[in-house]
């Protein structure tokens, strides 16, 4: 290629990186939450946390964990709560006809299964929730209450009796001060597995925790690139596990900064899948549990992330779009905008005392288109 042609296309590379590092700047400043969303958030906890004390017991304690304690959310991110609960609820330590459960880890499990079953029935029988939107999944790895907010239509995500999302969060304020890219290209990746519904654990895809581990896993293994711009970075990251990565032959461990090999880790797993069609990602707060064992369409994203990369590459020859880079890739529906703007405008009403009149139009339109404790439970749980 002429050196004349070979400057074309450096330069434009330039510009497209310039443009996608000021997109992925703005997108993480847009999607930072207003405070009266962070408001309506800290209500519907506190509502649950009323209700639990309530219909289950005083001595419960109604944790946030994970990007909400984080910050590394966007504004449609679920609320994840944990229930701490040290009372049975119902039934009894053995099945039924007096026979005794097979192992410890059992009898937990049917316990809180208990508990959650209990939990279901007090949130459908009050009016926070949507009521066809509250769904008990049992089979999970980690069980899960989830339903969303009647009025918000937030989600909310319920485990109970776990310690791993308190402690787990803690890591990650670490990470963050230690990795400044790691808020906004997470946001962004968020952004991206949410619009193609890959963000679920149980359905196969990336949860956020997983997805952190990912990033922080990949700066360790390309500090050279640390510090430079985020799209540097994010172009890095695409190819990085799009083309680069052998995650059936090697696992990831943050803690550790380093990759193993799969065959040759000896180390006894909770629950681990006997194929290699998942990722393995060690988690760092618990050494015996595997991020990735649910991620079954691991194959699936690794390849779509490749496909963003060559789509990025070929910019940098075609030149850059007129609309955006980012907007190639990653969109944020109307609906979600509009309900946004809903929710900002409604927090503003009930706050000033406003009559709804002002706001009905718009709630019908949206509505057809459409703390500290957890720091000290964190800490503890490290020790």
């Amino acid at each position: 290629m002429p050196a004349n042609e070979m400057q074309g296309v450096a330069t434009k590379k330039e510009e497209k990186l310039a443009l996608l590092n000021q997109e992925i700047v703005a997108f993480a400043e847009a999607n930072t939450l207003h405070p009266n969303e962070q408001m309506f958030r800290e209500w519907i906890v506190s509502r649950l946390r009323e209700m639990i004390k309530k219909g289950v017991s005083e001595n419960a304690k109604v944790l946030c964990f994970g990007s909400c304690h984080t910050g590394l959310l966007l504004p449609w991110s679920d609320i994840d709560v944990v229930v701490q609960c040290p009372v049975e609820i119902g039934g009894s330590d053995t099945n039924g006809a007096g026979t005794s459960y097979e192992s410890e880890s059992d009898r937990v499990r049917e316990r809180d299964g208990r508990l959650l079953r209990r939990l279901r029935s007090i949130i459908e029988d009050s009016t926070l929730a949507e009521r066809k939107s509250v769904e008990l999944i049992l089979q999970a790895f980690v069980p899960v209450l989830k339903f969303i907010e009647r009025t918000t239509r937030i989600r909310v995500d319920i485990t109970v009796n776990t310690q791993n999302g308190i402690s787990s969060s803690s890591t990650i304020r670490q990470w963050i001060e230690i990795y400044p890219p790691l808020r906004p290209l997470s946001l962004v990746l968020k952004q991206y597995l949410f619009q193609r519904g890959w963000n679920e654990a149980y359905s196969g895809g990336i949860s956020g925790y997983l997805l952190v581990n990912l990033l922080v896993f990949f700066f360790q293994q390309q500090a050279d690139l640390l510090p430079t711009n985020f799209a540097a970075l994010f172009e890095a990251f695409l190819r990085f596990y799009g083309n680069g990565f052998d995650y059936k032959r090697f696992g990831i461990s943050a803690r550790l900064a380093k990759r193993f090999i799969r065959a040759e880790d000896r180390r006894r797993w909770r629950q681990r899948p006997p194929d290699g069609d998942c990722l393995m990602v060690e988690d760092p707060c618990d050494i015996s549990r595997d991020l990735g064992r649910s991620c079954y369409r691991v194959g699936e994203i690794f390849k779509s992330w490749n496909d963003v990369y060559i789509r990025l590459h070929l910019l940098s020859r075609d030149g850059v779009p007129r609309r955006s880079v980012l907007s190639e890739f990653v969109q944020v529906s109307p609906e979600w905008t509009e309900r946004r703007q809903f929710n900002i405008k409604l927090a503003d009403c009930i706050a000033n005392c406003v009559s709804f009149a002002s706001i009905v139009s718009h709630a019908g339109t949206a509505e057809k288109d459409s703390g500290k404790e957890s720091e000290e439970e964190g800490e503890r749980a490290r020790r």
